[in-house]
């Protein structure tokens, strides 16, 4: 390899292209894809101190820019978390092979999301208690091995423990109002209370996994021609939750949208249009861009852009749009949403305080019972709150979204997702990449 910045960033890119695509891989099955670690191995050099030097150096001579040597550090330390991470994630992908009770941790779930199942039930359990304590061991093992994330254009330097604070107290009321209309008792509950709460038999019909991303790309009308040839699906075979991923093997023409198996009606619904903003802005990040900054980082604008998208899923102007949603079916629909906006809320709240405090597994139950209404088991609040997930990735752009949402409605009316003139910033704060956060795009839109 050149030691010139030419060569470190076709390094870089090399590593964070072979990461995503055998991560792809992975999730198709393919029993000979490499792990994380293997992957930097295969590349240890471009983490060496003689290579950290010259990045230093090339900085120092104005030949890295700031925004850029810190993006790139950002991408490093991540690898370096995935490298001691990569036993216990492929201790979790490797549950999904496994028998527990009879069934497979994929039949266990999907059962809770229908009916309470006592095998079903032992069957998680059982799994989450030879999952949890490799996790809990590695995280910790991880800050240590791989040291803190450096600051740079898509962080913040906000006291993220006191905004996680602020959110608690100021939804505290709206969601014990949205609690009530969806029918969960006052006394915590089993998570699987919850997903049962916020499905229905007409959700499950209107929000069909048939079509599903193809579908959803209409809330990004302005951009949806460019999306078919850029982001593609993939189903996973090794997915427990119900959430996608978004992998980009290279940016911004091969984006992977990651497809769980783990179907919940209104709630996958509203999951992939979060994770479809991801994926928009991965696909319309600008090729001009060096490798550290076209690669995601945080990637918090997308994140706040998707939270945007789900959230008008169930507002009245998408609904106008939607012959399905007319009549008296909307509105135990968009009771459902409410409260699962305001749960993801809270949740990336009181995740991102068990992670800031450095809270142990009691502390996250107790946290969890007071919090978000719902009572977790050890191995549970190690998973949910512990795992590393991007909490405080995923609080920022809560916070962004809800500032950004009625900005938008005030500039482009309330179907500013299908306003022409939406595409002008859309496609502006996708193309800066890791230039730009969610926070600054807030100020930007006047919000």
């Amino acid at each position: 390899m050149r030691l010139d910045p030419d060569g470190l960033r076709r390094a870089l890119e090399e590593v964070l292209a072979l990461e995503a695509s055998e991560a792809v891989a992975r999730h198709r099955g393919d029993p000979d894809a490499l792990s994380p670690a293997e992957v930097l191995a295969r590349h240890d050099w471009i983490d060496s101190d003689e290579i950290t030097e010259v990045r230093a150096e090339f900085a120092g001579q104005g030949l890295f820019l700031a925004e850029e040597a810190s993006a790139y550090e950002w991408h490093l330390v991540r690898l370096r978390r995935e490298q001691v991470l990569a036993r216990a994630r492929r201790s979790l992908e490797t549950l999904g092979a496994r028998r527990f009770r009879g069934m497979t941790l994929a039949e266990a779930l999907e059962t809770l999301a229908v009916r309470d199942d006592e095998d079903a039930r032992a069957a998680v359990d059982d799994a989450v208690t030879l999952a949890a304590p490799v996790l809990d061991e590695r995280r910790f093992e991880a800050d240590e091995h791989a040291g803190a994330y450096p600051p740079h254009a898509d962080s913040t330097d906000a006291d993220l423990a006191a905004e996680a604070e602020r959110l608690l107290a100021a939804t505290e009321d709206a969601f014990q109002e949205a609690r009530e209309r969806v029918r969960i008792e006052a006394r915590p509950v089993r998570p699987e209370r919850w997903v049962r709460a916020l499905r229905s038999p007409e959700g499950d019909a209107i929000f069909s996994r048939e079509g599903r991303l193809r579908r959803l790309a209409g809330f990004f009308p302005s951009v949806a021609r460019e999306l078919p040839s850029r982001v593609r699906a993939v189903s996973s075979r090794i997915t427990l939750g119900p959430r996608p991923r978004v992998l980009v093997p290279r940016a911004p023409d091969d984006v992977r949208f990651v497809v769980p198996s783990l179907e919940l009606g209104l709630a996958s619904e509203l999951f992939f249009v979060e994770a479809l903003g991801r994926a928009v802005a991965a696909a319309l990040v600008s090729p001009a861009l060096p490798p550290a900054l076209r690669y995601p980082t945080v990637g918090s604008v997308g994140r706040a852009l998707g939270l945007v998208a789900a959230r008008a899923v169930v507002e009245p102007a998408y609904a106008r749009r939607d012959e399905r949603l007319r009549g008296r079916v909307f509105e135990p629909l968009r009771a459902r949403g409410e409260a699962m906006r305001l749960l993801s809320q809270r949740l990336a709240a009181v995740a991102t305080l068990a992670e800031r405090r450095r809270l142990g597994a009691e502390a996250c139950r107790d946290l969890a019972a007071s919090h978000l209404g719902i009572a977790l088991s050890r191995g549970e609040a190690i998973l949910t709150m512990r795992s590393p997930s991007f909490a405080e990735a995923r609080l920022r752009a809560h916070l962004a979204a809800e500032r950004l949402y009625p900005a938008f409605v005030e500039r482009y009316d309330e179907d500013f997702l299908w306003n022409p003139r939406f595409e002008e910033p859309l496609r502006a704060a996708a193309e800066r990449g890791g230039l730009l956060s969610a926070e600054a795009f807030t100020k930007e839109m006047g919000a």
